[in-house]
């Protein structure tokens, strides 16, 4: 599987780290075991790390079934949490901007906040976690080493 994902409650975060060869199939059997992880909230952050990725295969109608989901997340959600969900993308592509965007305009029915970085320095402070930026390093660092036997960069 070339996802992998940490969940900090603490910082109310979700890391995922995407890597190698990546289908529509891999993420929706991610968003499957998130489901029914018990530290998922569905007001998390998330930083997507994409960083690593070097295929990345989808349609359209999937990000749609993903921005979809998203939705039903944020109705489940907490009615205090008006800012939405903050999504950031760290991915060194010309088409993240353009994804980025993909994204917010899909998702027409509630808030979504999504950028693209190719810094996770740049991500962190605009998920306003700069204070946490020595404890995201080190979940990346811990995902990286769990994915070093599957994955080359």
């Amino acid at each position: 599987m070339p996802v992998r994902y940490s969940i900090d409650p603490t910082l109310n975060l979700m890391y995922f780290l995407v890597y190698g060869r990546v289908s529509a199939q891999d993420l929706a059997e991610i968003e499957r075991r998130l489901a029914t992880d018990p530290l998922r909230r569905p007001e998390m952050l998330s930083i997507a790390d994409m960083l690593y990725v070097q295929e990345l295969s989808f349609e359209v109608t999937d990000i749609r079934r993903w921005v979809e989901h998203l939705g039903q997340l944020t109705k489940s959600g907490s009615e205090s949490d008006e800012a939405g969900l903050m999504i950031a993308i760290l991915w060194e592509s010309s088409f993240a901007e353009t994804f980025s965007q993909m994204l917010m305009l899909m998702a027409l029915d509630f808030t979504i906040g999504v950028k693209s970085f190719t810094l996770l320095e740049e991500a962190l402070t605009w998920m306003k976690l700069t204070e946490a930026q020595e404890r995201i390093l080190a979940i990346r660092s811990q995902l990286l080493q769990e994915a070093a036997p599957n994955h080359k960069r």
